[in-house]
């Protein structure tokens, strides 16, 4: 039996006892975080909000069937007075007990049922990468704080971060980071998004900061859609931590989103003339281009970002073009340095410098051995 189910079967068969996170989590055989962690991806409820709800909805069941004594029901429940039962029955319905008996019905509270959990198929996951960092990770981003309820809200704060995304203060490489910390027993959290800085030094106030230790990470790959992403931490929380024999650390976990590299062409380069767009309509054109180039153009046309960049930088962030030491060796590469990107022009002048035996005078700033 998993962690989570653990935990319904002994919220249900606990109701009129005192029930703590670490009650629960004990019976689980699992930390408090690692089960407030494991319950909100199964259910998307916090353990304790999870059985507060289950008590005040059998409370409501009796009182709305005409419990005579409402102190009796609120002990039944796990209260140890009437104004404590009175004050969380209130929180949960938007009335009190007495009201609650009065009406006789409840058809207009919310109530909570019995978490019924699933046989369905967890995703598959593929063995992750164990990683130890040996530096603490400095985030700067935007924060917020959610419950289990408002979780709903998190694609709308990325929105708000994107135009930040490439303009941080010392932001260090493309990758943006989802880190979740901060979590207490009603599963409650703060969620930030951002990116890893150099420093904090110079950030606006707009922006949070987190220090991440060091520590040890089982790094996990989710492959589909980011809107199926719980389905991911479910499958870890649940099946794949209580099997694999590490133990969950009391720290901040978080999703990186990277960039998705890869080259630029799938195939050698042809012949020139090769490549002629007057020949053939729209359709072929692309079907062809596709066969050399069957990246950014897929990833453009569906609507996600997708870029040529250099994979090296000279130090003076231009590219090289000319003549390398190796007699008979010339390259042409980094036109997507500092957003030059003639091709054609470059091509023109190489053959140029090539067919003479000297580099024309607008080569010079390139030259591979400047």
């Amino acid at each position: 039996m998993t962690p989570v189910r653990k935990a319904i079967w002994y919220v249900e068969s606990h109701f009129a006892a005192p029930i703590t996170l670490e009650d629960v989590a004990a019976n689980c055989g699992v930390s408090p975080y690692h089960l407030t962690r494991a319950f909100a991806a199964v259910t998307g409820q916090s353990v304790m909000r999870y059985a507060r709800a289950r008590r005040l909805t059998e409370a409501a069941r009796s009182l709305a069937s005409g419990a005579p004594n409402i102190l009796s029901v609120a002990l039944d429940a796990g209260y140890g007075s009437h104004e404590a039962f009175t004050r969380a029955f209130r929180d949960q319905f938007g009335l009190t007990p007495e009201e609650a008996r009065s009406r006789g019905q409840l058809d207009t509270l919310d109530l909570m049922e019995p978490f019924k959990m699933t046989n369905a198929p967890s995703p598959e996951l593929s063995e992750p990468r164990i990683e130890t960092t040996r530096k603490p990770l400095l985030i700067a981003g935007l924060g917020q704080r959610y419950s289990s309820e408002t979780q709903a809200a998190m694609p709308a704060q990325w929105q708000r971060f994107g135009p930040y995304i490439g303009h941080v203060p010392g932001q260090v490489g493309p990758a943006a980071y989802g880190v979740i910390c901060n979590g207490d027993d009603d599963g409650n959290v703060d969620y930030i998004c951002g990116v890893e800085v150099a420093d904090f030094t110079q950030l606006p106030d707009d922006l949070a900061r987190l220090r991440i230790a060091p520590a040890t990470y089982a790094v996990f790959l989710h492959r589909d859609h980011v809107a199926s992403i719980r389905s991911t931490f479910t499958a870890i929380w649940e099946s794949w931590l209580p099997r694999s024999g590490h133990e969950a650390a009391d720290a901040p976990f978080f999703e990186r989103y990277d960039a998705w590299l890869t080259p630029t062409l799938a195939r050698p380069p042809e012949r020139l003339g090769v490549l002629n767009r007057s020949q053939g309509g729209a359709v072929e054109w692309w079907t062809f281009d596709c066969r050399f180039n069957p990246w950014n153009p897929i990833a453009n046309m569906t609507g996600q970002p997708a870029a040529s960049v250099p994979l090296h930088w000279t130090p003076d962030g231009l590219p090289v073009v000319g003549a390398t030491a190796a007699p008979g060796v010339y390259v042409a590469g980094g036109h997507g340095m500092w957003g030059i990107t003639h091709g054609p022009a470059t091509g023109k002048l190489l053959a140029e410098g090539i067919s003479t035996g000297g580099m024309p005078a607008a080569l010079a700033a390139f030259d591979p051995l400047r």
